[in-house]
């Protein structure tokens, strides 16, 4: 978002095109220092970025459906849109923001002013945003759109003042490794039935969670969930190091979980249920178990 925000501000996709000419063409872009930026989505993602963005010099304004956490209600969003350079959309795509950035709102825009998706396509109507492009009155950088993926021949692809990248906002190098740790630290609260990071729906206050059980102990029907976990485990995380294994009532059946490939270096960061040792493997990795 924030480097789709420096591109669509200096001009980047106009250089890049007369660059493929051959041609030293100098002109005169506004700057991202500054700006006053409207990120439409308050969440981690939304935070992050107002985070990020405040080493630019910047006026970041927060909006959120419920206006709470310091953000604005999106309700306002119709009256101070046209106040923005910026606007950065990262909100979910919901029946209710299916569309929301249609020819009114997109009409609302401060002139010259950049729209950026990160979110999701639906949210913006395409047909609405070429229109505008095509006037010149406003720019955009897009990581999503609508259709996606953008079929050959689409008026999106040839409008004016239009940077598009396919999606790719979260597949950088930086993915891996913070999948691992997230997945590291997440199954380490749950083997010491410590509440879970990052949880979306939050049924209600609800009794401290039990230990994983430990090797060779039964659980009930109603563990379906730790099963569970355990069988994604097994299939995601390749080349195990750690494996429990736990009885049901009805069965006997066996999850192990296994972690490993995944996990790499983080590995040790994962508690080790009494009486597990670690499985030693030869040269040749084992396959997904």
């Amino acid at each position: 978002a924030v480097a789709l925000a420096l591109a669509g501000r200096r001009g980047f996709a106009s250089f890049a095109a007369e660059q493929q000419h051959g041609r030293w063409s100098h002109h005169r872009y506004p700057s991202l220092t500054d700006a006053t930026i409207a990120v439409i989505g308050n969440g981690s993602i939304g935070q992050t970025i107002v985070r990020m963005l405040s080493g630019f010099a910047v006026t970041a304004v927060p909006f959120s459906r419920s206006g709470s956490g310091g953000a604005r209600p999106v309700s306002e969003l119709p009256d101070v849109i046209g106040t923005f350079d910026v606007v950065i959309l990262v909100l979910p795509l919901t029946a209710e923001s299916a569309g929301m950035f249609d020819a009114a709102m997109l009409g609302r825009m401060r002139d010259g002013s950049l729209l950026v998706n990160v979110a999701r396509g639906g949210i913006v109507n395409t047909d609405a945003l070429v229109a505008e492009l095509a006037s010149g009155r406003l720019h955009a950088a897009l990581d999503v759109t609508d259709p996606e993926p953008l079929p050959a021949g689409h008026p999106l692809w040839s409008a004016p003042n239009c940077l598009i990248t396919p999606h790719v906002g979260g597949d950088t190098t930086a993915f891996e490794p913070r999948m691992r740790a997230l997945v590291t630290a997440q199954l380490s609260r749950l083997v010491r039935g410590e509440p879970l990071a990052n949880v979306v729906l939050d049924g209600g206050p609800a009794e401290p969670r039990e230990r994983l059980p430990l090797a060779g102990q039964r659980v009930g029907a109603d563990d379906d969930v730790q099963l569970v976990v355990g069988d994604l485990a097994d299939h995601l995380l390749d080349g195990a190091r750690a494996e429990q294994r736990v009885r049901r009532h009805d069965g006997g059946a066996r999850v192990g979980e296994q972690l490993g490939h995944l996990l790499g270096d983080q590995r040790h960061l994962l508690p080790q249920p009494h009486g597990v040792r670690p499985r030693r493997r030869g040269p040749r990795a084992e396959g997904v178990r």
